[in-house]
């Protein structure tokens, strides 16, 4: 159980968050042997720092971080809020300790700074995701975002939600309530999404036009 200490809250976009309390959550899933949550140097997002136990889990060494992190999200998503949810995950051989045997955040951060220079955003795939990408990202007011990117974990928000929810019905043509997003908050999964809805449209309107013409010989 996770005993809440208010000496280690940060203030996170108006949001009061424990970060140990997310590497609480972290660690309680198999392979995950210690785990730190921080704000990122610019104080803008939150970052997990992840130590695995592969002798627990030996095929997370073959595993891609994306895919790992997707997975991590996904197990925090059922337990907190979206606004606590880490924008990024790095993987670290041990957690560094300072001497009095804190965590160091400043040696994290300089690990974090070298997985970002060589971090890949995963690009769109088709006009759909190039589309979101562009909407979400003016939207977030970030210049990178990737179709694996989780939209609340960038800054986003209800009123934003809504914005963009506005956007695509203009730009794509396709209407849908804010829950999709929240539902669906990376592009990759909203490109799917209205794939899937276009799709069953137009086999409405196919069917819809074969019924008539079936009266019209009638």
């Amino acid at each position: 159980m996770f005993c809440h200490r208010a000496d280690d809250q940060i203030k996170l976009r108006g949001y009061r968050i424990e970060p140990e309390e997310i590497a609480h959550q972290l660690q309680l899933l198999p392979g995950i042997e210690q785990a730190a949550v921080l704000l990122n140097e610019a104080g803008d997002n939150l970052e997990a720092y992840v130590q695995p136990d592969l002798a627990e889990c030996p095929d997370m060494a073959t595993l891609a971080e994306p895919a790992l992190a997707s997975g991590w999200s996904a197990h925090l998503s059922e337990s907190l809020p979206a606004y606590m949810l880490p924008y990024r995950y790095v993987l670290i051989e041990t957690l560094p300790l300072t001497s009095n045997g804190k965590v160091d955040a400043r040696a994290l951060h300089a690990l974090g700074a070298q997985c970002a220079s060589s971090a890949n955003v995963v690009a769109p795939r088709n006009d759909v995701e190039l589309t979101l990408v562009e909407i979400l990202a003016s939207v977030l007011n970030v210049e990178t975002l990737g179709i694996e990117d989780n939209f609340f974990s960038l800054g986003g928000h209800s009123l934003l939600a809504t914005q963009c929810i506005g956007l695509i019905e203009a730009q794509l043509g396709v209407s849908m309530s804010v829950r999709i997003l929240f539902e669906r908050p990376t592009v990759a999964a909203l490109a799917q999404w209205i794939e899937i809805h276009q799709a069953m449209a137009q086999q409405a309107q196919d069917d819809n036009e074969n019924d008539t013409s079936e009266e019209m010989f009638l």
